[in-house]
């Protein structure tokens, strides 16, 4: 009966391998657990149909040989945009705007689905050369360089509600510097040399005109103080002043009592 028994068991085993075996090997080819890196999410298709199920970050289960799932990036993206646009005084405007982004997780399923993605090229790029072209349009090419911040909170305002319905949040947006035409640039020089000019002058005329005021002020004040000093003289103080000036030498003359007697004194 041992004997029989031996023979049974390890039949029994072999086939617990054998099924053993056959799991793993479906598991291999399966691969029902989907791993998605940080960063990332997942979004499963069911025989091609993108469901409204998005994956997160690490371990997921899916339903193997029906359902495929695409790993998307929604870490920060940036990328550069060449703009060329009128402006409103008909001045060609040139820059280069820097777009900062990242397409909102839990919406990567309708973007995959409406976009795909190459949404770069075919929203991002273009929604930033239209409403360059947009706001551009409200400014004079002055204007673009002495409002510069408002100009470029009216784009950055305009991208986000722009791309945010095609699921793409804006997190900055920078500008270069515009440049404009040479003879529009020569032109701006031109101006504010002549400014800074007529600046200078009339920095001078203030500083002649004050000067001039106090030449004034000093002079009356002189006059005033002769006045009152004027005022104040007695005779005894004349006579003093006289002497004060007096050189020291007498007159060559002295005139006598008489009308007509004049003396010479040696």
């Amino acid at each position: 009966m041992s004997e029989l028994s031996i023979p049974k068991l390890s039949e029994f085993n072999l086939k617990k391998i054998v099924i053993y075996a056959v799991v793993i090997v479906f598991l291999l080819v399966a691969n029902p657990l989907k791993c998605i890196s940080s960063g990332h999410r997942g979004v499963v298709t069911t025989f091609g149909a993108v469901s409204d199920r998005v994956l997160g970050e690490g371990l997921n289960v899916i339903i193997p040989f029906t359902q495929s799932v695409h790993s998307i990036d929604v870490r920060l993206q940036k990328t550069d945009v060449n703009s060329s646009a009128p402006s409103k005084d008909l001045q060609e405007i040139h820059t280069k705007i820097t777009l900062t982004y990242h397409l909102i997780p839990q919406s990567v399923n309708k973007l995959y689905q409406e976009i795909g993605l190459s949404y770069e090229d075919t929203i991002v790029a273009p929604a930033v050369l239209e409403t360059m072209k947009h706001v551009t349009a409200q400014f004079t090419a002055s204007e673009l360089v002495t409002k510069r911040d408002e100009v470029a909170t009216q784009i950055q305002d305009s991208l986000r509600a722009k791309l945010t319905k095609f699921y793409i949040q804006i997190d900055e947006v920078s500008m270069k510097d515009f440049e404009f035409s040479k003879t529009f640039s020569d032109s701006i020089e031109l101006k504010q040399k002549a400014e800074q000019d007529a600046l200078r002058a009339k920095n001078e005329l203030e500083r002649v005109k004050v000067e001039a005021e106090q030449r004034v002020a000093e002079a009356r004040a002189e006059a005033e103080a002769l006045r009152l000093k004027s005022q104040q003289l007695t005779p005894l103080m004349v006579e003093m002043e006289r002497i004060k000036k007096w050189d020291g030498k007498y007159p060559d003359t002295y005139m006598g009592s008489g009308a007509n007697t004049l003396f010479q004194i040696k």
